[in-house]
């Protein structure tokens, strides 16, 4: 029976292999914190702006890692010459840490070939419009899935620009983002880092 969550899929994972499951939900949580957690393949994954991106499993003697594509383990042969694999797996032993370091640059790695398709697929992104209570425009930019990417620019209800600015493919403020006053002059410029 398909797991309805990861909490769900966890509690019922063998016993021994739940502790480094939780440890590898964090560590993927901490590193990609905009990603989507769900069931895939009837285990625990993440999405990144609806793109399959990581997933696990529990067993009785190593926890599964999936990077649910099965050319990008390829690359990274030398690092897991330590561990059983396969094409789209890393088996990591129970008895053994977690490979932290490991862990983090394969999730970084993901995130970076997640992203490089998202980026040649443009025809993904929706214009979107957010608008006022009253009706008015209140918002105007792209959307990728639910993340806010591109420029943007945000509406008092009167129609005047109140802030402009830019978002990243993972959402992330970039660049200068400016805000205005009510008779369209600069107020201010924050740089975002």
């Amino acid at each position: 029976m398909k797991p309805k969550n990861i909490d769900t899929y966890i509690s019922s994972a063998p016993e021994e292999s739940r502790e480094k499951l939780l440890e590898l939900r964090a560590l993927i949580a901490s590193l990609v914190p905009n990603a989507e957690e769900g069931i895939s393949y009837s285990m625990p994954a993440f999405k990144l702006h609806g793109k399959q991106l990581i997933g696990f499993a529990g067993y009785r003697h190593h926890v599964g890692f999936y990077p649910m594509s099965g050319s990008f383990l390829k690359d990274y042969a030398k690092e897991l010459k330590n561990y059983k694999t396969s094409r789209g797996a890393v088996q990591f032993p129970l008895e053994k840490p977690l490979p932290v370091a490991l862990i983090k640059k394969l999730v970084k790695g993901r995130v970076k070939a997640v992203s490089a398709q998202l980026k040649t697929s443009k025809s993904q992104l929706t214009s979107y419009t957010h608008h006022h209570k009253d009706g008015t425009i209140w918002g105007k930019g792209s959307m990728l899935g639910r993340t806010m990417v591109g420029a943007w620019v945000w509406y008092r209800k009167d129609g005047t620009k109140l802030r402009s600015g830019s978002f990243d493919i993972h959402g992330n403020q970039i660049g200068n983002w400016t805000t205005y006053d009510k008779n369209g002059r600069v107020v201010k410029v924050t740089e975002m880092k």
